[in-house]
């Protein structure tokens, strides 16, 4: 398989892709490949919404917005990939943390939707389409994220659900203190 057939699998929610991921020599390149291209399409979408919260005369440099994009792109993914490894460690998942990581950043693809939405969200656009887009692209990218995080924990479905739960929680939590 190559990276297209295996990211139209995952996008597809196919069972079976991630047990062959998970072994394949291709995880690390997939979530560099994944990650990278979360993070310029967060950027590209700060530079399109992003513009009407900048004053008339303000300098605009492109080329840091987009590096910034893709920096916070790869921080997201670490910080969230050790929260999800820390919860479903707690409820007996494997110790191993790098199949968290590869998981979670081939998951990543899932995200590509819901970034254009969260950028313009972080911009103070309100509006009922856009909230409903994302947050239905969010539902969409943990459906895509829990199988994934399901075969690195080798948990069952019911502890992968306690675990998501917990994880959801704890992170919703953490951004309403930080947000307000």
């Amino acid at each position: 398989m190559n990276y297209y057939d295996d990211m139209i699998a995952v996008l597809r929610l196919e069972p079976g892709v991630w047990p062959r991921i998970g072994q394949s020599r291709r995880a690390l390149h997939y979530t560099v490949a994944n990650v990278l291209v979360l993070g310029l399409i967060y950027g590209f979408s700060v530079l399109i919404f992003g513009r009407r919260l900048l004053d008339p005369g303000a300098t605009f440099n492109p080329l840091l917005i987009m590096m910034v994009g893709v920096s916070v792109a790869f921080l997201v993914h670490g910080g969230a990939a050790l929260y999800i490894w820390m919860f479903c460690r707690g409820i007996g998942g494997t110790t191993a943390f790098f199949p968290f990581y590869l998981h979670v950043g081939v998951a990543a693809i899932g995200f590509w939707f819901a970034a254009p939405a969260l950028a313009l969200a972080q911009t103070g656009a309100r509006g009922g389409l856009p909230l409903a887009y994302l947050a239905a692209s969010i539902l969409y990218a943990l459906a895509v994220l829990f199988p994934a995080v399901r075969q690195a924990a080798a948990l069952s479905n019911r502890r992968m659900a306690i675990a998501a739960v917990l994880t959801l929680v704890f992170v919703g939590c953490l951004l309403y203190l930080w947000a307000f």
